[in-house]
């Protein structure tokens, strides 16, 4: 068959794609398009004449099914902004696995009020470290920036969709992080003061923690990849310090940035229990929780695509 031959099966194959057919495939191609080649404050850079010639659909189909470029934009953006690479808070469960093991390490300073108070601390420092370098060193966090400065661009519905969408992954990393750290804080002796909790919200006590968390750490992601080209105007917020104890534990190490940002906001919305007794066996149970709530996040995160809102 010649090359003339074949091109004109494949377009009267593609003539006879039906509408649902043509709308997954291209905007498929377009989320690969966009997450390979990264997306910026603008549309501009991306083609739809090269998206419809990569998918390989009929042109009149896909301008049937969006008869405005901003429509079909303002599709691509939603289905990009439910996608767990788009979104800094991404799920990582190495940042937990670390947050484990250093727990597993300091089991047994638990049995004392200052020996988990120096525990909770070192738990925290390591995995805010862990976590904001993950971040960082990913490229998909600039796709949330630029997600989060599209939506304003866009007018109603698309805004309110994208704004929507944005919304809802983020509410999956908080829930799934709240619990977490209520793990975390059952094994720790340590409960969320009243007036932080959630409960009254029908949420996750800890919901309100684990969302001024990931604030914090998105906002520190964005500022370091923004300004990574003006270190001698402004202080390297990832830059580690000579070792210090800013917490009173008695142990001295280095910090950063997110390090010290993230700890302090846990110690002040959280509180000792009075009455708690540490429990070796009971330790030993909520590790094991924990690790199989991370591993079935490592098993969800091996599928691709939008996250489950279900």
């Amino acid at each position: 068959m010649s090359e003339s031959t074949r091109k004109s099966s494949l377009n009267r194959r593609n003539l006879r794609m039906k509408a649902e057919d043509v709308r997954a495939q291209t905007l498929q191609t377009a989320q690969e398009l966009v997450l390979a080649e990264g997306l910026v404050v603008s549309m501009d850079h991306i083609s739809l004449e090269y998206i419809i010639a990569q998918a390989g659909v009929p042109r009149s189909a896909v301008h049937r099914l969006w008869p405005k470029k901003e429509e079909f934009f303002g599709e691509l953006l939603v289905l990009l902004a439910k996608r767990r690479e788009a979104s800094p808070s991404v799920f990582d469960p190495e940042t937990l696995i670390e947050a484990v093991r250093t727990l597993k390490g300091h089991k047994d300073q638990l049995a004392t009020a200052p020996g988990r108070k120096a525990a909770l601390v070192e738990v925290c420092r390591r995995g805010a470290m862990r976590n904001f370098e993950g971040v960082i060193a990913r490229d998909d966090w600039k796709t949330y920036l630029a997600l989060s400065a599209t939506a304003m661009s866009f007018e109603d519905p698309i805004r309110r969709n994208l704004q929507t969408a944005i919304a809802e992954s983020e509410r999956d990393y908080v829930i799934v992080m709240s619990h977490f750290y209520e793990y975390m804080a059952r094994i720790m002796g340590r409960e969320i003061r009243p007036q932080f909790s959630s409960e009254s919200l029908n949420r996750p006590a800890l919901a309100y923690l684990a969302a001024t968390g990931a604030a914090a750490m998105e906002g520190m992601v964005l500022r370091s990849g923004a300004f990574s080209a003006d270190r001698e105007l402004l202080p390297e917020i990832s830059t580690t310090t000579e070792p210090v104890d800013p917490f009173d534990t008695g142990i001295h190490a280095k910090w950063n940035g997110p390090s010290l940002n993230f700890t302090a906001t846990l110690l002040a919305m959280t509180r000792p229990i009075d009455d708690f007794s540490y429990n070796s066996e009971a330790f030993d149970g909520n590790i094991a929780d924990i690790e199989r709530m991370i591993a079935e996040m490592q098993s969800a995160l091996q599928k691709t695509g939008p996250t489950d809102h279900s």
